[in-house]
């Protein structure tokens, strides 16, 4: 018994752009720096949507600042003009139903890099992520996103906060010929010329006059054409039919 395939799912291809903009509830006077990691869909039942390894970007390390103004404001890194990109693919739930698509994940570190110069590894102050299916919908418009940071190890009333932007813009397929499918070959109508043309109402006696002259010729031709006995043999095979008729009387 041969099992049938699973049926295709319905794919969405967009371009998504994060832009990180700013941290805040860090430490003050610490330097940081935020990873942006392209983790891909999630692990599911079909198994045909696996978490494969995904492109990852950083931004340059910035300093943890108090509001020099005295505002109140919580001490925070920013940064400017820090954008990735990177193409994503959305795989529908439902065969022929594109609303809802699979997680994709893009997940946030923020690491705290050493002050005093040394080469040792950044430690990881805390981790976001974000689902890019649950915005499909608001695709072509740039949204401004706040997540919390969970720290590790560490249960905080108040958690830091990345503040974030979002563009998802979808690439349409082009389609393509398929150069292995054959199709068949559908001739293309000639034109009539001048001699071959249709006959319209009017013509149709006319037509039909000619039809039955070109009918009349090919009998003649045909005629014309069979094998006619000579006159004298005519004659001596009626002279021979006589005579035995004669005879049997």
């Amino acid at each position: 018994m041969r099992w049938r395939p699973w049926p295709p799912m319905a794919a969405r291809k967009f371009r998504a752009r994060v832009g990180v903009r700013r941290l805040e509830g860090a430490p003050a006077g610490a330097r940081v720096a935020a990873e942006v990691r392209w983790r891909g869909p999630r692990a599911t039942a079909l198994g045909s949507l696996r978490r494969r390894a995904r492109r990852s970007h950083r931004t340059r390390e910035e300093e943890v600042r108090v509001d020099e103004e005295g505002r109140g404001a919580a001490a925070a890194a920013e940064w400017e003009n820090e954008g990735f990109e990177s193409d994503v693919t959305l795989t529908s739930q439902k065969e022929g139903v594109c609303g809802a698509f699979y997680p994709w994940e893009v997940s946030f570190v923020v690491v705290v890099v050493s002050n005093n110069g040394s080469k040792s590894k950044p430690s990881v102050l805390g981790t976001a992520s974000l689902n890019l299916a649950e915005y499909a919908s608001a695709a072509q418009e740039e949204m401004e996103m706040i997540l919390p940071i969970l720290l590790n190890g560490v249960d905080v009333v108040d958690l830091p906060t990345l503040h974030i932007t979002l563009y998802l813009a979808e690439v349409r397929f082009q389609e393509e010929p398929l150069g292995t499918v054959q199709r068949p070959i559908t001739p293309s109508p000639l034109s009539p010329s001048s001699g071959d043309a249709p006959p319209t109402e009017k013509d149709e006696p006319s037509v039909f006059r000619a039809g039955l002259r070109k009918v009349n010729i090919l009998k003649k031709i045909v005629s014309s054409q069979s094998p006619k006995k000579p006159l004298k043999t005519m004659k001596a095979v009626r002279r021979t039919q006589y005579i035995l008729s004669t005879q049997t009387l």
